[in-house]
Order: C-alpha cells, then structure tokens, then sequence
C-alpha cells in the first residue's frame, strides 16, 4: 500500500522526484523527452543526470568512439551529451589529433588490380597492415613504410569542411582519402578508390558487409568517381593541388622531389619533360575530344538536314517526273496525226466515196 500510494504520488506530481528518475532509467530516449512536457515535476526529473547518464551508458556501449568532451560530466550536462554526441556521430570533418590517436586499420581494395589484391594480407583473410599518423605530417605503414599526410580542400568536384579530404604522400601524391562515418559504431572510415582504412580493427574478409568493396561505404568512393586523379596518377601527372602546395612558398611545402619531370615517347623515342608541359598537353587533349564531340553532334545534325533535305528533293523529283509524264500523255493525245494514220483515214474516205 505505501509503494502503491508512493507512485501515485509521483504520477499526480508530487513526492521524491528520485522515485520517478528512477523508473525513467528504464525508459527510451524519445519517451524520457516526452515526459519532460507532462508537468514541471516530470520535466525535473526527465532532465536530470541521473536519468541521462544511464541513457549515455546505453547509446555509447557498442560505439567504438565517442569524442571525448562528452565522456566528461562536468564539462555539460549528460542530456546535452547524448543528443550531442548523436549529432557529432554525422560529422565527416577529422580533427588532427584524432586522426593521429588511433591505430588505423588498411586494406587493398579490388580495384587496384589483381597484382596488389594477391599480395594484400586482408584478402588472404589475415589482420590487415596498420598505420599511425604523427602531427607533424608523418605517417607510417606496417607494409610500405613512411609517408606524409595533409589536408586537402576538395577532391573529385566534392567539397567540405577542413579534415574532410586527405592526400597522402610517399614519393609523390596518391589520391585523396575521403573521411566519412560509420553510422554503426560511429568509427572513422578513410578511403580512396584503391584503398580503405578504419580507425578500429578491421573485421575479416566477409564479416561485414557494409565495408566489403560491394558494400555501401566502398561504393560511395570508387574509380567512377575519382577518375579525374586515378588517371592523372596513373599517367604521372600532378594532382590538383599537389603542383600547387610546392609553388605557393609555403612553409609547411613539400620539398621538390625528383619526379617534376616524367619521360614520355614522342615519335618513338623517350624524352624528359616537366609535368607541368603534360598536364598542359592532357587538358588540350580533353579539349580537343570536347571540341570533336561538338563537331561531330553538329555533322550528325547536318546529315539529318541534308537527308532531310535529299527526301524533299526526291519527293520534289518524283512530283516533277509524273507532271513530266503527264504533260507527254497530253501532248500525245493533241498531237498531230502520224503518216499511217492519215493514209487509213483516207482509205476509209475512199470506200465512203465507193458507196
């Protein structure tokens, strides 16, 4: 009877509101805000870090990472916590000391050609090779060594806020790396359209679908969608802001490196040019396929107007031709009378005359 006369109180609003907070830990998220609008002595307790810390607790047990300013009670409020830390899960943009707190998992993916997939150790369903990144640019690979890293402002037409694209270095510029979520476990993905790596471990080869090359998160960075560099990294052309980083003086620009010439065959003989004069000769290229694209739509539309054109002429022909024979049918009837006929007409005169 006191428990019964207990909950009836806290129902009508009234009594020790520790009660309510209580019963409200075993609630959802969407019901506990709910109930905040039922009467001030509800909205207390719906809001209070008894209630919400438990609500944490649920929401981050399976996340693999959570910044850490909302793992902190007295840094905010644990109701502001949860529904921050849902709304950071969306975010796409790393900071540099988050990139360089986790040990990343990488992998090949298939598109990198058959002579990378068989020597990937992911792919032989091993523990795939790990890299770590340093705030001073450097990075290293359990499997390829040291390298660079920085941010870069866009990649492939996308763009976005700082942290949002990374171009790695290792002798020259590889394709840019896209940040993005894991709406799972909230965990970093960062991929190109040869490789991906995650901030936690990588799960084995057909574990998880989602993070398969026919999976949701590979099929949104692929060769499609990031040919522009894939092409130009593959005929050994600069990268778009790659030329750019080392003339702009910066002091953070990498070092000039041998390969600001390349060696191509030019009437069958090799010959050293800057990568600068390529990447020129490339873009006059794509422009002249534009330029041969628009003349041959304009060819094509030509020959429909000259087809067109052709049928009206012979339409026009076949019209004058039947008039033609028309007018030699009417001349044949108002012509005058051949020689036979004007010797049978008077054949005929003659037996009239007989008679």
């Amino acid at each position: 009877a006191r428990a019964q006369g207990a909950m009836c109180s806290v129902a009508c609003g009234h009594g020790c509101p520790g009660l309510l907070e209580h019963i409200l830990r075993f609630a959802g998220a969407q019901d506990v805000v709910a109930s905040i609008s039922v009467c001030h002595f509800w909205a207390s307790a719906s809001v209070s870090d008894a209630v919400w810390e438990s609500q944490c607790q649920a929401l981050w047990s399976d996340k693999v990472y959570v910044p850490p300013r909302f793992l902190t009670p007295t840094h905010m409020s644990r109701l502001h916590a949860y529904w921050g830390s849902v709304e950071d899960a969306k975010r796409v943009a790393i900071t540099p000391e988050e990139l360089c707190s986790f040990e990343w998992s990488c992998r090949t993916k298939g598109w990198a050609g058959s002579g990378w997939v068989s020597a990937a150790r992911w792919w032989q369903r091993q523990p795939p090779r790990l890299r770590t990144y340093k705030p001073d640019g450097t990075s290293f690979d359990t499997e390829e060594g040291s390298g660079k890293w920085r941010f870069v402002p866009s990649s492939s037409g996308c763009t976005g806020p700082k942290g949002s694209f990374i171009r790695h270095k290792r002798g020259r510029d590889l394709p840019t790396h896209f940040m993005c979520r894991w709406a799972k476990n909230w965990g970093w993905v960062m991929q190109n359209c040869w490789t991906i790596s995650t901030s936690f471990p990588l799960p084995h080869r057909g574990e998880e679908p989602d993070l398969e090359d026919d999976g949701i998160i590979c099929q949104s960075v692929t060769v499609d969608t990031c040919a522009d560099e894939a092409l130009r990294f593959n005929v050994g052309l600069p990268l778009p802001y790659e030329q750019w980083r080392a003339n702009r003086g910066a002091e953070d620009a990498d070092e000039p490196e041998d390969d600001d010439h390349m060696v191509v065959f030019i009437d069958g003989a090799e010959e050293e040019i800057p990568i600068s004069l390529a990447a020129k000769w490339l873009h006059h290229f794509d422009d002249d396929e534009d330029d041969e694209e628009e003349d041959q739509d304009e060819d094509e539309d030509e020959d429909g107007d000259e087809d067109e054109d052709e049928d009206e002429d012979e339409f026009e022909y076949e019209d004058e031709g039947n008039h033609e024979q028309e007018r030699r049918a009417d001349f044949d009837s108002n012509s005058p009378p051949s020689e036979v006929d004007v010797l049978s007409n008077k054949g005929d005169d003659d037996d009239d005359d007989d008679d």
